[in-house]
C-alpha cells in the first residue's frame, strides 16, 4: 500500500472516528486522572491511526501493542470508574482490535482505486512582442545630473599630533561605597 492510500484502509478511518470518543471519555473522567487514564486516552487517540499507517504502509506490527494498550486502558477505567458509559466506546474499540489484531484481515484491506491521473494542463501562452512602427518600446531610463551642493565651512580639526592624556589610576576620584575590612564569617 502506497503512502497516500493508507487513509482509505477501514482499519485507519475506524481509528480515525474513534478518536472523538476516545477524547470525550477523557474528558468525562475525574481531574485527578488527568496525568493517568486520561492521559492515555488522548495519546491513544493518536497512536491508533499511526500505527496503522506506518503497518499499512512499512509492514511493521506496532498496532498490536497498542491495540493492548487500548483495551487496558478501557478495562481499568470500566473497573475504576464503574458509572461511566463506556459501552459505545468499547464496542467500537473491540471492533477496531479485532480487525487490526487479525494478521489476515489487516492485510487483505482492499486497495483503495488508484485515482485517475490529473490530465496535464499546457503551460499558458506568453505573448511575444514584435517590433513594429505602432509599439513604442521602452528605452534605457535616463540618468539625471549630478546635484552639486554648495561648499560649506568645517570647523578645523585638531591637529594629528595631539593625543589625548586620559587620567591615571591615582588621579580617579575614589567612589562612595564603603567597604568593610573585616572578616566575613
Amino acid at each position: 500500500m502506497t503512502l497516500s492510500q493508507y487513509r482509505s484502509s477501514s482499519s485507519w478511518l475506524g481509528a480515525i472516528e474513534l478518536g472523538p470518543e476516545l477524547m470525550t471519555l477523557a474528558e468525562e473522567l475525574p481531574a485527578s486522572e488527568e496525568m493517568g487514564l486520561s492521559l492515555q486516552l488522548r495519546q491513544l487517540m493518536v497512536k491508533l491511526p499511526t500505527a496503522i499507517g506506518a503497518d499499512l504502509v512499512l509492514g511493521t506490527t506496532t498496532r498490536k501493542t497498542i491495540c493492548f494498550r487500548l483495551q487496558a486502558t478501557l478495562e481499568l477505567i470500566e473497573r475504576v470508574y464503574p458509572a461511566l458509559d463506556t459501552a459505545g466506546v468499547r464496542a467500537d474499540a473491540d471492533n477496531l482490535v479485532e480487525l487490526m489484531m487479525s494478521d489476515e484481515q489487516f492485510a487483505a484491506e482492499p486497495e483503495p482505486e488508484p485515482a485517475a491521473p490529473a490530465p496535464e494542463a499546457e503551460p499558458p501562452e506568453v505573448p511575444t512582442l514584435e517590433p513594429s512602427d505602432t509599439q513604442v518600446l521602452p528605452s534605457e531610463p535616463q540618468i539625471a545630473a549630478p546635484i552639486t551642493l554648495p561648499p560649506t565651512e568645517v570647523a578645523p580639526s585638531p591637529a594629528a599630533d595631539t593625543i589625548p592624556v586620559l587620567p591615571t589610576v591615582d588621579q580617579i576620584a575614589p567612589t562612595s561605597v564603603p567597604v568593610s575590612t573585616e572578616p566575613t564569617p
